[in-house]
């Protein structure tokens, strides 16, 4: 009876260090598992943090390229620039010189503005893509051609940038790209109501394009 007393005692042991054993795994096996629910976690976090602060950075440096600044010009749609023989052809309105008609625009605006420099550096107000706009005007409506319409153009990369405060009017002429007649001009038509910010359009719409003001 002793040995089976013995021999039973031993089996019991050997079964609660099984158990034990068993129990000491499972129990690194939990462990294991909620730690690696934890990194998991973790990782997420942080993805979704350094995501955050790259939208976060991407908006507080590039939100500006939402708008874009345009100058409101009476623009007189001159049949014998677009049409001057009348036929209202396709090809003909596509080819008109509409940068004659945006520069005639801006001059008359400013008809103090006598020396021919002065008057080429008027035109430097409105992106050289506006004769783009003019001519989707027309195209799109040939019954705009002898009348006259205020139409907002983009202005140029330079004036949006100095509107968005990217250059100091108080530093040197000489520091900045856009000059002082160029500010006084600015400022002209900011008092008249005719310069603002409109939402970037063509940013959206637009593909790649030699002109800032007019890129996608």
């Amino acid at each position: 009876m002793t040995d089976i007393s013995k021999s039973a005692s031993i089996v019991d042991t050997r079964k609660t260090e099984m158990q034990n054993n068993t129990d000491a795994r499972l129990k690194r096996r939990y462990a294991a598992e909620k730690r690696f629910r934890l990194y998991g976690i973790i990782a997420i976090v942080l993805a979704m943090s350094a995501l955050f602060w790259l939208l976060a950075s991407i908006t507080s440096t590039g939100y500006q390229a939402f708008t874009q600044t345009h100058i409101k010009i009476n623009v007189y749609f001159d049949p014998q620039i677009i049409d001057p023989k009348g036929t209202r052809e396709a090809n003909t309105l596509r080819r008109a010189d509409y940068a004659a008609l945006y520069k005639k625009g801006i001059r008359a605006r400013f008809a103090d503005v006598k020396s021919r420099r002065d008057r080429r550096a008027l035109t430097r107000l409105i992106s050289s893509g506006a004769d783009l706009q003019l001519r989707d005007i027309v195209i799109a409506d040939p019954g705009a051609i002898g009348t006259r319409r205020d139409v907002w153009l983009i202005a140029s990369d330079e004036i949006d940038q100095f509107a968005k405060g990217a250059y100091d009017r108080t530093s040197p002429e000489g520091n900045r790209p856009i000059k002082d007649k160029h500010i006084a001009w600015y400022d002209t038509l900011v008092e008249a109501g005719e310069l603002e910010k409109k939402f970037n359009f063509p940013f959206f719409t637009s593909g790649t394009s030699r002109e800032p003001e007019l890129a996608g």
